[in-house]
């Protein structure tokens, strides 16, 4: 039925309706404008009369078909499309109104168009002079213009299964956005922006997707906004599986974080980085933040640097490292996206599930990194005796431990350096290093110990029967291990 036969056939309707109401009026009544009345008037009145005819015994048929809320005309089934483009129509989209029980995936796609038609009719509304609760009314009108037509298909079950995630895809970015417009406008604008430009994202994208695969009818009207969308879309649909993919393979990534020799370096080995999305990622950075207990990035290093990665590939990183002590790592990357209609750049931060700390010793999730020396003291002796290790007889402080390795790996190089403090003048008595494995002896397996001899070179030229109070601070590679007292 076209639409000015229905108009037709209804105002008929409603005039032979208001003769047979005056037949039962007493009193003379004032004309009816039908011309001045929407369609939802129209549509009102038709069935106030209807059921006032049924309750005094008159019988009355109203043509079958369900109007449409864009354009007025009745609901007929529509074929799926298969053209990757908008098909060009002459006449409105039919669609199932909320409430009918008969889904399909044919009258989704129908719903679809037809939200989207409302939606970008009142796209069209000048914004700029409202106020802000003017454009969150506007907003939410936005989305709830789309929500009145798709949402009855979030329980639906799709035939066609793809159609059905894309759909269902679809309904939740609408629910992004009108959570943004809801919860978050005028009051977080982070979240808010957050919420809405996800929401307007996946919107795109998957507008894409259903064009391409089954098809959107539309008005001819609409051709340039449904363009504009399947561009962006298409745009969308490259960087949201980069940015799943990227995002993913940081949080799960695992690192081998070393110290090398004598070197006060914590270095993060060369890894591989796999792109598992199905589309190449151009200019790929990133960075490894070293960030402290009071949430300052300490230290940065480079792992990539503008990597163009295949679809299905891997990069291997470069080797980054830092002597700064940090209590957590987060990764920084970037890329870019250009598909000749639309060009950006693309960045975030991701926190690892798998955690690494350094306070001379690495760790992972808060325990020693596998690989990692742990070097302890044990069966200390200390106090004064006679020396000669300094071409001269003294009378010195001493102290006499075992170093031993309880870690997970070998210690390469075990360097003990002590502090004396003279505790009553507060002035440093002397200051002394033993190598007790060096860079050409063998390594501290776990488990075993080696002896550790210390002897001040400042004392007395003979023994004293009283030696002044001193405070001994013990370093092992650089940490801090122990402080005792020497009397």
């Amino acid at each position: 039925m076209t639409k000015k036969t229905f108009f037709t056939l209804l105002i008929a309707l409603i005039m032979v309706l208001c003769s047979v109401f005056s037949a039962f009026a007493e009193d003379v009544r004032v004309p009816i404008n039908y011309g001045a009345m929407s369609t939802e008037e129209l549509l009102a009145l038709a069935n106030a009369l209807s059921e006032e005819l049924a309750g005094r015994g008159y019988s009355l048929t109203i043509a079958e078909g369900t109007p449409s809320e864009a354009t007025g005309e009745t609901s007929q089934e529509t074929e799926k499309g298969d053209s990757s483009s908008a098909t060009d129509s002459s006449d409105e989209p039919d669609t199932l109104f909320e409430g009918a029980t008969e889904l399909s995936d044919e009258t989704f796609l129908q719903d679809l168009a037809a939200g989207l038609s409302a939606r970008w009719v009142l796209a069209g509304t000048d914004s700029s002079l409202m106020s802000d609760k003017q454009l969150k009314e506007h907003y939410s009108q936005l989305v709830n213009s789309e929500l009145v037509y798709v949402a009855k298909y979030s329980e639906y079950q799709f035939e066609d299964e793809k159609l059905g995630e894309y759909a269902h895809n679809y309904i939740n970015a609408l629910q992004s956005q009108f959570i943004a417009i809801t919860e978050y406008f005028g009051v977080d604008e982070k979240t808010y922006n957050e919420y809405w430009s996800s929401g307007y994202a996946t919107r795109a994208r998957y507008i894409y997707l259903i064009n391409k695969g089954y098809g959107l009818t539309m008005e001819s009207k609409y051709n340039e906004d449904l363009k504009g969308m399947v561009e962006l879309g298409a745009f969308y649909n490259i960087q949201m599986p980069i940015e799943v993919a990227l995002r993913t393979e940081l949080t799960s990534l695992e690192l081998d974080m070393t110290k090398e020799g004598s070197s006060k370096y914590v270095y993060v080995q060369p890894l591989n980085i796999n792109n598992t999305s199905p589309n190449d990622i151009s200019g790929l950075t990133i960075k490894i933040n070293f960030i402290n207990d009071k949430d300052v990035i300490v230290d940065t290093g480079y792992l990539l640097s503008y990597e163009n990665v295949s679809a299905g590939k891997a990069v291997s990183t470069q080797k980054a490292s830092t002597d700064d002590k940090f209590s957590r790592i987060s990764f920084t990357y970037s890329y870019s996206v250009n598909t000749g209609s639309y060009a950006d750049n693309f960045e975030g931060t991701v926190e690892p599930d798998i955690q690494y700390s350094y306070d001379g010793k690495i760790k992972k999730n808060g325990e020693l990194a596998s690989g990692q020396p742990e070097l302890e003291i044990e069966n200390m002796l200390k106090g004064w005796e006679m020396n000669s290790s300094w071409s001269k007889t003294l009378y010195v402080p001493t102290l006499k431990f075992d170093v031993r390795n309880t870690g997970t790996g070998d210690a390469e190089r075990v360097t003990v350096r002590c502090v004396f403090t003279n505790v009553e003048t507060k002035e440093v008595w002397d200051e002394e290093t033993a190598y007790v494995v060096g860079s050409s002896d063998t390594p501290l397996k776990v488990g075993y110990s080696k002896k550790a001899f210390i002897y001040s070179s400042v004392g007395y030229k003979s023994k004293i029967a009283s030696t002044p109070e001193l405070t001994v601070d013990i370093y092992i590679n650089d940490q801090l291990i122990d402080t005792v007292t020497i009397e």
